[in-house]
């Protein structure tokens, strides 16, 4: 017997290297060969368009018939879609009623792949598309990426992760580094921040790569050091891509683009859980002015299908939260919203009775789980995996840089006198104020300074003025 093999289709040869994705892309094999319609979903620059290549690539062997790559991201216009498709294929300049009866006669009876790229604006128009050939093409296998799944009936989706920090986000900086600066060596001495660094972004690969560029001029620990406006740093993509690959603030643009104004409204509101929440809490702080209270779980669903939420499991109940990057955006379209102080009141009051409500049930059994819960609202980083400072100890609900943001307080500082002391940005200023604010539950810097006066302890020393 003998295996026909062909070059048929218009895959692009890699210009970079692949790196790390082993596991993902041995499961988008499996899956490949049982499923007609497998969907490539997550957050904007978690390397979507990369993968789905890599493994259309490999699977050639098993569609000779060819192989073939359809980048929707610069096609505006739904009735497009089809003869963009058609063009690929080398079919006549059709309009889209007659390219598609073309596109089903000449993929009818092949063993053909094709990766229909950036969906996420073209949703609907790309469903219709991909029923009709599925139905009509039966040996049609259909990669799709998207910030969105398309609903279909038959639909495997697959959720993209993150890289493995430090490991494959380590290689990622490494290789993209030294592409720009042939001399970069990433040190044992410089494996520290640059572990911090990845972790601050997530680990999305776009993000690492627009950092690593920054390396030309930076040292690892420089440029890890002025994530505090990441999207200031994180410009200057290829010169060759969509806008929205070319800096960290195009990509988040993109996504908010894509949201409608409530989901806008709600993902604003969520950006001031920076250590997470849970449904309760989002009704509880985000609903009003524009949000009902039963639409907040319509909202938050959506955004999770949009790969704006994250959820997770937390004791067997869902926990959801943002990245860190679309937090920071969702913060700074919140403050401009002139919403922020409003939100912030509202998240300072839930939190405030929900330790109110605790204290009353303090003799009952899980009392004290509660505290973690309250620590967890607030904690951007629950697990400790880019904390720079050593955890609290010893009953004290902050951490280290907190108690001494908190005696600064204390000596009556305002938050950009603080922010020069401690040499961190005001915006980082203006984060740990918040956050003693919600773990001390609390919503006044007198109390912020009260706390200092009867906590305070040795090993959190008072700054000096």
């Amino acid at each position: 017997m003998t295996i026909r093999t062909s070059v048929a289709g218009n895959l692009p040869a890699p210009l970079t290297s692949f790196v790390g994705r082993r596991h993902e892309l041995a499961e988008i094999g499996r899956l490949l060969a049982v499923r007609r319609l497998l969907t490539l979903t997550g957050v904007g620059g978690v390397g979507k368009t990369r993968l789905a290549i890599q493994a259309a690539a490999a699977a050639r062997p098993a569609n000779p018939d060819g192989v073939w790559l359809v980048d929707l991201a610069p096609v505006r216009d739904p009735a497009a879609v089809v003869t963009t498709v058609a063009g690929l294929l080398q079919l006549p300049d059709l309009d889209a009623g007659p390219a598609l009866g073309s596109l089903v006669d000449r993929l009818s009876g092949r063993r053909a792949l094709i990766l229909l790229d950036n969906c996420e604006h073209l949703t609907a128009a790309c469903a219709e598309l991909a029923k009709t050939l599925l139905s009509a093409c039966p040996q049609l296998r259909l990669l799709v990426t998207s910030r969105q799944m398309l609903g279909l009936t038959g639909e495997q989706v697959f959720a993209v992760p993150s890289l493995s920090v430090p490991d494959e986000a380590l290689q990622l900086l490494r290789e993209r580094a030294t592409a720009v600066r042939p001399d970069f060596r990433l040190t044992e001495a410089a494996c520290a921040p640059a572990t911090r660094l990845c972790a601050a972004l997530d680990g999305l690969p776009l993000a690492i790569e627009l950092a690593a560029s920054r390396l030309r001029t930076l040292t690892v620990e420089q440029a890890a050091d002025r994530l505090d406006d990441p999207f200031t740093l994180l410009t200057g993509g290829c010169t060759t891509a969509s806008p929205r690959q070319r800096s960290l603030r195009g990509m988040v643009d993109w996504s908010y683009e894509l949201c409608t104004p409530a989901e806008q409204r709600l993902w604003r509101r969520l950006s001031v859980f920076r250590g997470g929440f849970d449904l309760d809490a989002a009704e509880e702080v985000c609903s009003g002015h524009g949000i009902a209270d039963h639409e907040v779980l319509d909202l938050v669903d959506r955004l999770i299908s949009k790969s704006v939420v994250l959820v997770h499991d937390h004791d067997g109940m869902p926990r959801y939260r943002l990245l860190r990057t679309f937090l920071e955006y969702g913060r700074c379209r919140l403050r401009s919203s002139g919403e922020e102080r409003h939100v912030l009141r509202r998240h300072h009051d839930f939190h405030l009775g929900l330790a109110e409500r605790l204290a009353s049930r303090c003799h009952l059994p899980g009392r004290r789980e509660a505290p973690g819960r309250l620590r967890a609202d607030a904690d951007p980083d629950p697990d400790g995996a880019t904390r720079r400072t050593a955890p609290a100890t010893d009953g004290n609900p902050l951490s280290r840089r907190e108690t001494e943001v908190a005696a600064l307080v204390a000596q009556g500082m305002t938050n950009r006198q603080i922010a020069s002391t401690l040499g961190v940005s005001p915006r980082t200023a203006d984060r740990h104020i918040e956050n003693i604010l919600v773990k001390l539950v609390v919503g006044r810097r007198a109390q912020i300074a009260a706390w200092w006066s009867e906590h305070g302890t040795p090993t959190a020393p008072m700054p000096a003025p």
